[in-house]
């Protein structure tokens, strides 16, 4: 019979948040869609808050949309994240 190795629990430093405030003061929460300033003409999907616990740093993790289709994930720092605003629904005219 074989020895069992030791198993080690892994923990992690980061600390990752479904929601997040951006400094203009607007609520993100996952899913939405954000653009970031400096990349033209992309439009990225919100996934998590990232902080690193040890030093404190801040980032986001999202994924880039091509056409309606979610492509390769990316993180920025918080400080260029564009928040979309979301469209109204318009009411129905009664006659």
């Amino acid at each position: 019979m074989k020895k069992k190795k030791n198993t080690t629990i892994l923990t992690s430093n980061f600390i990752k948040e479904s929601e997040m405030t951006t400094p203009e003061g607007k609520l993100v929460s996952q899913g939405d869609i954000i653009r970031i300033h400096g990349e033209h003409g992309k439009k990225f999907k919100f996934d998590k808050f990232v902080t690193r616990a040890d030093n404190g740093l801040t980032w986001i993790d999202c994924y880039e949309m091509q056409g309606g289709v979610i492509g390769m994930m990316r993180s920025f720092r918080v400080e260029r994240v564009r928040v979309i605003p979301k469209r109204k629904k318009r009411l129905k005219k009664s006659i």
